[in-house]
């Protein structure tokens, strides 16, 4: 938990990252980047890779496991050089659990055993979305996840064709 904070006891936010802290490599723990990569000697996990990695839509398990717990994360969701970013992480994640939700109903099709737990993670089903019609930005977001729930569909559908 030491590595997270500086020594006024502040949890360190975008000097996590590489690319937001000035380029400095002495309290980077992650970078940016798609891909892990070494700067100076020093290994910088990909945050976006470790995000998608954990599978959890409700993001507990990334603070708990990767940053220095719950009130860490809420410090890091609150910077605002790194919300798209954060943002593109939350897209990526969804897309995948919806494309695996949606392969595992085209495998339990003829099983019912399982289907509406696939059916629940392809449906978004932990979504806590208030009632009411969607707001333009839920609207926009909505069709960039279905343009790349698409593509991945799409791609998945002629990788199979031509087996």
């Amino acid at each position: 938990m030491a590595k997270f904070k500086d020594s006024m006891n502040r949890w360190y936010t975008k000097g996590l990252f590489y690319e937001t802290s000035g380029y400095q490599i002495e309290n980077a723990v992650f970078t940016l980047a798609e891909e892990d990569k070494e700067v100076k000697g020093k290994k910088l996990l990909s945050f976006k890779r470790l995000f998608v990695e954990t599978n959890d839509p409700t993001e507990y398990d990334l603070a708990r496991n990767h940053l220095g717990g719950w009130a860490h994360w809420k410090a890091v969701q609150g910077v605002k050089d790194l919300e798209s970013f954060i943002e593109d992480c939350r897209e990526e994640l969804e897309v995948k659990l919806r494309s695996e939700g949606i392969r595992k109903i085209g495998k339990l099709a003829e099983d019912e055993k399982g289907y509406q737990a696939a059916k629940y993670m392809a449906d978004k089903g932990w979504s806590q979305r208030k009632a009411g019609a969607p707001t333009k930005s839920e609207k926009a977001g909505q069709r960039k996840v279905d343009r790349k729930l698409a593509t991945v569909l799409t791609t998945d559908f002629e990788r199979i064709k031509g087996l």
